[in-house]
């Protein structure tokens, strides 16, 4: 078996096709079950022995993988199937969710499981709302006896909930008797985050505030200036302000953001008269930066998550302990992994 993820795939691999003869096989034997006669509950129960045995063997490794098209020739064959029986026959997406429901179920009784830290309930919304109001007001303590004194009007709070059903109100928490200010989003180090921890809101106010200084590109122009001094100026100016903190928030980016970071680039490129460098190339840039450092510095806690393959030309992950530990750190570090390997560093 040949595993290459390569785009361009050198050489002459015919490639392999799973072929349906057995589902065919056995959706004959159940169009003789129904011309012998038999009710529709035993061949239910024969479809669900031997082809719905066949379509879900160990569908929770590969189900979710797969494409649209694969899914369809899958429910082709349940449709199939309904059609000879007669009845209404379980989804495929159905059986995989509750497939995995058992799997999870398993894993959480199985303290000694090594996956059994990922799924840990979190506790209920009073336990939580509790705790942490105790924390807010352990903090106010800790200042008042520290002969420090927390600034309220600048505390604010911001709660992060993905539920489509919001049930309950979150009573604002207090300090010193004022009440706590609960807002969407908040600018913390430059970046604007929100409550949904989407980057939208972010780009937005990076495009407005970068549009504001091509003004001054405009007038530099005008009082003719060369372009190389015109680059310095946005390379400087503008482009400092799109790419603050680029490496945390442009891979999250959606499409329509990006264009309109790019738009701005275009403009100051009409403005000067020369190519100037795409963002892309620069949060590129800027990751590879990133990772170098880690790499020279052995005490970073991500310096082993970048350990050169055999080859030396790209990473491999590292193998952590505990499963959440490694999730979360390689959830920050995937997107720096990937353009290091477009990199093809060598150490």
């Amino acid at each position: 078996m040949i595993m290459d993820y390569r785009k361009l795939q050198r050489g002459g691999h015919s490639p392999l096709y799973i072929s349906g003869a057995e589902v065919e096989k056995h959706l004959f034997f159940l169009r003789r079950l129904r011309k012998f006669g038999l009710p529709p509950d035993v061949l239910t129960n024969f479809y669900r022995c031997t082809i719905e045995s066949i379509l879900t063997a160990y569908i929770t490794v590969w189900y979710s993988s797969c494409t649209a098209y694969d899914r369809k020739a899958l429910m082709s064959v349940v449709r199939t199937a309904e059609s000879i029986i007669g009845s209404r026959l379980p989804d495929l997406q159905d059986i995989y969710r509750s497939h995995c429901l058992r799997k999870i179920q398993k894993i959480r009784l199985d303290c000694s499981h090594p996956a059994h830290d990922l799924f840990t309930l979190l506790p209920s919304g009073k336990r939580w709302r509790r705790d942490y109001r105790d924390e807010v007001s352990a903090l106010s303590e800790w200042c008042y006896h520290n002969n420090l004194s927390l600034n309220i009007s600048k505390t604010k709070e911001m709660i992060v909930d993905y539920r489509k059903l919001q049930r309950g109100y979150h009573s604002p928490p207090y300090i010193s008797g004022a009440e706590m200010e609960k807002v969407s989003s908040v600018r913390f180090l430059g970046v604007h985050l929100t409550d949904y921890l989407t980057w939208a809101l972010h780009t937005n106010k990076v495009v407005r505030s970068a549009r504001q200084r091509l003004f001054f590109l405009r007038r530099l122009r005008e009082f003719g200036l060369p372009p190389d001094i015109l680059t310095n100026f946005y390379i400087c100016t503008p482009e400092s302000i799109l790419t603050a903190y680029i490496t945390v928030w442009y891979s999250s980016c959606t499409a329509y953001d990006r264009k309109a970071l790019m738009r701005v680039v275009r403009t100051a490129e009409s403005i000067i008269g020369s190519k100037l460098p795409d963002l892309q190339d620069i949060y590129r840039s800027h990751c590879l930066r990133k990772i170098q450092k880690i790499r020279l510095d052995c005490s970073h806690p991500a310096h082993d998550l970048f350990t050169l393959l055999p080859s030396g030309r790209s990473f491999q992950q590292s193998k952590y302990t505990s499963p959440v530990t490694s999730r979360g750190r390689l959830a920050r570090f995937m997107q720096n992994a990937k353009c290091d390997n477009e990199g093809n560093l060598k150490q």
